[in-house]
């Protein structure tokens, strides 16, 4: 079967994050991502010639940019997206289709929101940076023989030489040298040449067949909802909203040196380093008014609120909880077809970490 000709997202996509020298398979339903060069423009009139047009150099990179939108499933592989959200680490992203693997280096998350909605899967989704982007050629050592009788199962691999398997019955859709794939089985004696189509070893919650295989959804059930010294709104909830927004600001990267080596794309220069300003944790809550209950037109400076949204299951958790002890709001009243109010928040609180105040549960 002949390869491809163009790339489907749904179809050839796999996203693997490696952080800490650890690689993760997760789960997404939308990506996106690219990259711009920065154009400097200089006057280039001299007095024998008065051009009305300018010169431009071209040498710096502007940060790559992406987004994700993941499922916060019950399984644990997402966790590491919320994780990287919450203590803005750096990161690593392959994006490989059947064809190639392109590599974000560095990446940081900017900003995420929690999309909760009672009928549709609890999902978050991230945009963020990155140093670079370009298209990745893996050097990995080729798998040996008993690595690919043993091990190789669920492992995104590259086929270099065929040797005497057909890898369409174990997941690829071609035999052809330079298609990658994920192995859907170990090979037997065999004389194929393979390596890891990525870097990092494996995670051993990402290579484990039902953790890859098994996708369950938790709906956005709302299980708790207080505010302003225990007012609860967790039966009457129209909408929810919340928000962590992260202020990254890429350091200046460009030198002399540098300008004088970048002679195209690949040597041009990116960016290398940032810092990390304001953090804001917040959202909003609209419920429908209660004339005997409602508290529009109110506000507080320092209140608590205790936020919790997933699904219970057997007695155990599975979701995302904000317990927060320190939340400005105020109250306004919104009218509509049913009259409601909504609140709007904000964290007041400085953890030492934000996972001591939001927190993913998984199944593990």
């Amino acid at each position: 079967m002949p390869r491809q000709g163009y790339t489907f997202l749904k179809e050839d996509v796999e996203v693997h994050v490696v952080y800490n020298g650890n690689q993760q398979r997760i789960d997404i339903s939308e990506i996106s991502f690219s990259q711009t060069f920065r154009e400097s423009s200089y006057p280039v009139k001299t007095l024998q010639s008065q051009s009305s047009f300018e010169g431009s150099v071209i040498n710096t990179a502007n940060p790559a940019n992406f987004s994700l939108n993941v499922p916060l499933t019950r399984e644990t592989r997402n966790k590491i997206i919320f994780d990287r959200l919450l203590d803005t680490a750096t990161f690593d992203l392959y994006i490989s289709s059947q064809h190639d693997v392109y590599k974000l280096e560095t990446c940081v998350i900017q900003s995420g929101n929690f999309q909760i909605n009672r009928s549709r899967p609890l999902r978050l989704s991230v945009e963020g940076d990155a140093s670079k982007l370009s298209k990745f050629v893996s050097n990995e050592t080729n798998f040996t023989s008993s690595e690919m009788q043993n091990s190789l199962i669920n492992r995104r691999v590259l086929l270099v030489g065929q040797g005497d398997v057909d890898f369409t019955t174990i997941g690829s859709v071609s035999n052809e040298t330079g298609t990658i794939f994920t192995a859907s089985a170990n090979i037997g004696s065999s004389t194929p040449t393979l390596r890891p189509a990525l870097p990092g070893a494996m995670d051993a919650a990402g290579i484990t067949l039902n953790n890859i295989l098994t996708t369950t959804y938790n709906r956005g059930v709302i299980d708790t909802i207080t505010i302003g010294g225990g007012i609860d709104l967790s039966s009457s909830v129209v909408s929810l909203n919340l928000e962590l927004q992260n202020d990254i600001t890429w350091n200046k990267n460009t030198t002399l040196q540098g300008a004088l080596s970048a002679t195209s794309g690949a040597t041009s220069m990116f960016p290398t380093s940032f810092t990390v300003g304001t953090r804001i944790l917040a959202g909003s809550i609209r419920v429908n008014y209660d004339p005997g209950t409602g508290n529009w037109g109110d506000w507080n400076s320092d209140s608590a609120l205790d936020l919790k949204v997933g699904q219970t299951v057997g007695g155990v958790f599975y979701g995302i909880r904000v317990n927060l002890a320190n939340v400005t709001f105020t109250n306004r009243f919104r009218p509509a077809s049913v009259f409601q109010e909504e609140y709007n928040w904000r964290s007041i609180q400085n953890p030492t970490a934000l996972s001591s105040v939001v927190s993913y549960f998984t199944n593990t």
